[in-house]
């Protein structure tokens, strides 16, 4: 491929089947969190464990679509491979699903702990949270470490918050603007 921006039709077969099986694999994985969270003893290891499946699949569709910006000599390769498949499908450029903050500082969470083991006071730790974060008191706001604020469905992972709902609105409109390639006739 000389010029990045133009995929073969099996490419973005390819590519489209990877971007609706990452979405609806982030989005089971969310209805679960769902689950979780409206049972009457949430469980809070179900529920990071399937917190962290629905974010590793949003970055894997952000990868897809939205190529990291430090990809070495293929930068330009990458990047114009998720802008062609973005335009493709009429996927827009800002979006809670191109936002990696939050995998990222689940997946590298030993260095986010290096760095809040050097700057705490020795106050108090907040970690696994799931309720409403305004019920929290007597935690200064850099001892926070995952929470999940039921009242806004936001997580967080110390510093870095995602709003899971408007995400699930852009699972919802990727799984329509990139449908199943194997239940499309080409």
């Amino acid at each position: 491929m000389t010029d990045p921006a133009e995929l073969s039709d099996l490419a973005i077969k390819m590519f489209q089947r990877e971007i609706h099986r990452q979405a609806e694999f982030a989005t089971v994985a969310i209805r679960d969190v769902e689950v979780i969270v409206n049972s009457d003893q949430p469980d809070s290891i179900r529920f990071w464990y399937a917190m962290d499946a629905a974010l590793g699949a949003i970055a894997r569709l952000s990868d897809i679509l939205w190529p990291a910006k430090n990809r070495g000599p293929d930068v330009a390769k990458v990047r114009a491979r998720g802008q062609a498949l973005r335009a493709r499908f009429g996927i827009g450029e800002s979006t809670y699903l191109a936002d990696k903050s939050v995998r990222n500082s689940l997946e590298h969470f030993a260095e986010r702990m290096d760095d809040w083991a050097e700057k705490t006071s020795g106050a108090g730790f907040l970690d696994s949270h799931i309720g409403p974060l305004r019920n929290v008191r007597g935690v200064n706001e850099h001892d926070i470490a995952r929470v999940f604020d039921t009242d806004t469905a936001i997580v967080r992972v110390f510093d870095q918050s995602l709003d899971i709902r408007a995400t699930m609105a852009e699972l919802a409109s990727i799984e329509v603007l990139v449908p199943d390639p194997d239940e499309v006739s080409w």
